[in-house]
Parts: structure tokens; sequence; C-alpha cells
């Protein structure tokens, strides 16, 4: 597991790094920076999208 983590090019990196950025929101958020953590938000799902997505195009092959 955490060699799938350790490879950059592989979208279970793509999915921590997404959870990472979802867990660093509420703070921001108890910062009053509503404006940055809304677009950290907004990429950690976009992530989580790509990742998604290119985890089905590995497993169709």
């Amino acid at each position: 597991m955490l060699k799938r983590l350790s490879s950059i090019g592989s979208p279970e990196f793509l999915i921590f790094l997404a959870l990472f950025i979802l867990i660093c929101t509420p703070f921001l958020l108890a910062l009053r920076s509503e404006v940055i953590a809304n677009q950290f938000a907004t990429f950690a799902y976009c992530l989580v999208v790509i990742a998604i997505v290119w985890k089905f195009i590995i497993l169709k092959r």
C-alpha cells in the first residue's frame, strides 16, 4: 500500500493528495480564509475525479 502511494505517477497518490488537501481546508476556514479553502476543496475534488477516471482507464486495459 505505501509502495503504491509513494509513486507519484499513480492514481492512489492523487487520492492521497486530495485527502490531505481536504484535511487542511477546515484549518483554513478557522483562519478566516474562506476563499482559499473553497479553492483548495475544489482542487481536491478535481484531483479525485481525475484519479477515478485514471483508475478506470487502467482497469480497462
